[in-house]
């Protein structure tokens, strides 16, 4: 009896060992596979709107990235290198997202998106040639916002008769009676 009971827990002892070798190479296996997924992941930095931020990925593309990150890429937004792009290691990407801008011309208002960063680039986006005289609102300096509105009218040139004196004027006006309202008139 003595003996079945040493043979006993011998053959438990080895079947625990075994269990717990079993265990233990399962758990070293996951361990090397994560440690193996993690090290392979791509370092890319993204900069969204200016501000750096690094991230580890396994995407295939741009696209792919964007999406796994939860970041929904717009049709107007700007993505340098594009979204079909194929990651590679210390990738860099340049994310713009466009603003909505209203833009009244000569009192058309139209919607308009961007990525420039002021009112100047707009303008050029635009095909905009501004002249010394015009009237654009914000200033040329101001940086673009989202739902901004703004303003532009090409200045012409009248001429004006008072008292009997002849002057030539820049204005945008496009009544006499705005004109004269607002006195908007340059020298």
């Amino acid at each position: 009896m003595e003996t079945n009971r040493s043979q006993f827990l011998s053959a438990m002892s080895f079947g625990k060992k075994l269990v717990i070798s079993v265990v233990s190479l399962i758990l070293f296996g996951g361990v090397i596979t994560y440690a193996v997924y993690e090290a392979t992941k791509a370092t890319v930095t993204i900069s969204i709107d200016g501000e750096d931020l690094e991230v580890q990925t396994h995407a295939s593309t741009v696209a792919e990235l964007m999406k796994e990150q939860e970041w929904n890429v717009q049709e107007y937004d700007h993505v340098e290198p594009g979204l079909d792009t194929e990651i590679s290691g210390n990738m860099n990407v340049t994310w713009d997202q466009a603003k909505e801008v209203f833009v009244t011309i000569h009192n058309h208002e139209e919607q308009v998106w961007t990525t420039a960063d002021n009112v100047e680039e707009f303008i050029q986006e635009l095909d905009i040639e501004v002249k010394e005289h015009d009237f654009i609102a914000p200033a040329l300096s101001e940086e673009i916002t989202d739902r901004m509105n703004l303003i532009y009218e090409s200045a012409f040139q009248v001429e004006l008769t008072s008292d009997g004196e002849q002057q030539e004027l820049w204005t945008t006006s496009t009544t006499v009676a705005d004109f004269l309202e607002r006195k908007c008139y340059i020298r």
